[in-house]
């Protein structure tokens, strides 16, 4: 695959006085950015897995599972909540997980899931090469 840039932008507002059916005052918006700039491997998959497994270890091929890239950006999306570990199975998890936007290495994703079927939706970009910017945080 050629070299590619690929960001990731999250947007947070706050209302206030937001009830059902009228609109509440913005108090506060923010923009978190991540940029990723000339980079050559990306993965984006979806799983479908079953309820009640504990520790199951989603591919994130090819950037994952041994791959340790410093310049990655992940997500990690899903329609259930789940427990989810990161980089190695005995880490703490983090608990009812259904959005993750992050950088940083990945090299491993454990996920746990509840009493439902779960959809995931995963996706890895990073490059050997590539440069990674995030926006800072006290603006």
């Amino acid at each position: 695959m050629p070299n590619f840039n690929a960001q990731i932008i999250l947007n947070y507002e706050l209302l206030e006085a937001d009830h059902f059916g009228a609109g509440g005052r913005t108090t506060e918006w923010r923009t978190f950015t991540a940029k990723l700039v000339g980079g050559d491997r990306q993965a984006g998959q979806v799983h479908v897995v079953s309820a009640d497994l504990s520790s199951h270890e989603l591919l994130i091929d090819p950037l994952g599972s041994g791959h340790s890239m410093s310049n990655t950006m992940f997500i990690l999306n899903t329609d259930q909540k789940v427990d989810v570990r990161i980089g190695d199975q005995s880490n703490v998890p983090m608990s009812g997980v259904q959005l993750i936007a992050m950088t940083g290495v990945v090299s491993a994703l454990w996920i746990t899931t509840g009493s439902i079927a779960t959809t995931l939706r995963t996706i890895l970009v990073g490059g050997s090469g590539g440069g990674l910017t995030v926006s800072p945080p006290l603006v």
